[in-house]
């Protein structure tokens, strides 16, 4: 069950949603969680940051179970409890710490539902300040002032559009996301989360005016962000999934809307170019469709346009420069090529009349992909990593 933040007035909040958050007891919690062997988190009553995105684009925010419970249980036990704005600049908000030193029993419980009381009805009354939204930022944020073995929850799309990763391109719902951790590392962007659990609430779920997502790009941005936490040192990263419907949070603050990748445009008598941010994408390191009935739609929207036509097609498989040799990438891109190429056949187009070959990383198609520094860069490995179709109506 799912508790929505709503910016409700005082004292609905007092009376609805904070009356559902207090606990009656200060240890421990009335709200228990346990957590599950070789879960994430791995312990309760360990210190908690919650980093919220109530911003446009992001549906309004929710703590589902067991959220509420490891706040309250964080509380119960004396930890410290933070609260982090996630926007363009992200900032903690408020700080809850109960010192349950009152020897009156009553008393304790008292403290520690007033300083619940007043936790929760922060979350719900959250608002942006500065446009965009910076989810890196945030998680750094986030590990700088979390205590060892604590919690950071996030409750957002995590579709960033400002800070050191943004999806403002759209090859980055390609990316394959060890590319982009490993990018951040070399870059010394990645945030401290060395000993610390993180829980992704809702990623990939969006709300007017930006586009939904489907499943296959929520996982992706899921697994981007478990990738830069698990390479940031994170002990253990969890994801529980967001609300089904879209439930906007009504804000004027600004933040861009994001592109989504999309069929590339066919030129039945020229060049289309298939990267690994389209449907004709690739599992990291095979030769094998990411989704192969979302490939064989995309390419016989190719085939229709040549439907009749006596053209001929050239098929130049790419890859990034990863790797460890060129021998290697040109063997996949060959591979590539040829899957490619054993759906163009299946659905129509005369085996006789395509050629498969792979370019690796050096042919024509392919551009410079490493930062200055030499690591490699995970939005233009994206779009090296392609199969690019020559099409000739000549005959």
């Amino acid at each position: 069950m799912a508790r929505t933040l709503a910016p409700l007035a005082a004292v609905l909040l007092a009376a609805g949603l904070l009356a559902a958050c207090s606990s009656t007891s200060a240890q421990p919690a009335a709200s228990t969680w346990t957590p599950k062997p070789d879960g994430c988190p791995a312990a309760a009553g360990k210190p908690v940051t919650l980093v919220v995105g109530a911003r446009m684009g992001s549906q309004r925010p929710q703590l589902p179970d067991p959220i509420p419970a490891m706040i309250e249980q964080a509380m119960a036990a004396g930890q410290k409890v933070q609260l982090i704005r996630l926007d363009g600049e992200p900032s903690v908000v408020t700080t809850a710490q109960p010192s349950l030193t009152a020897t009156n029993t009553a008393k304790r419980e008292n403290d520690l539902k007033i300083a619940e009381k007043r936790f929760f009805e922060a979350v719900a009354t959250l608002q942006p300040k500065a446009p965009e939204a910076d989810v890196l930022g945030a998680l750094t944020e986030a590990g700088g002032v979390t205590d060892e073995g604590g919690t950071v929850v996030v409750v957002d799309s995590g579709i960033a559009t400002a800070g050191q990763l943004t999806f403002r391109a759209k090859a980055m719902f390609g990316a394959d996301p060890k590319d982009v951790a490993d990018s951040l590392f070399a870059q010394h962007q990645l945030p401290k989360l060395s000993k610390m659990s993180v829980v992704l609430v809702a990623p990939g779920k969006t709300a007017e005016p930006q586009a939904e997502l489907d499943h296959a790009q929520q996982e992706h941005i899921a697994a981007i962000w478990q990738a830069v936490a698990a390479r940031a040192d994170a002990a253990c990263t969890a994801v529980v999934p967001g609300q089904t419907h879209r439930d906007r949070f009504d804000t004027t603050v600004p933040v861009t809307t994001v592109d989504l990748p999309s069929d590339p445009p066919v030129n039945p008598c020229g060049t289309t170019v298939y990267d690994d941010s389209s449907a004709v994408g690739f599992v990291a390191d095979q030769a094998t469709f990411r989704d192969p009935d979302a490939a064989q739609r995309t390419l016989k929207q190719l085939v229709d346009k040549v439907s009749g036509q006596p053209v001929t097609m050239k098929l130049i498989g790419n890859t990034s420069s990863a790797g460890t040799s060129e021998p290697d990438r040109v063997a996949l891109s060959q591979q590539r090529a040829q899957a490619v190429k054993a759906v163009l056949v299946r659905l129509g187009v005369p085996d006789g009349r395509i050629t498969a070959e792979g370019d690796g990383s050096t042919g024509k198609y392919h551009a410079a992909d490493r930062t200055a520094n030499g690591s490699l860069d995970p939005v233009k490995a994206t779009a090296n990593r392609s199969v690019v179709v020559e099409t000739s109506c000549s005959g």
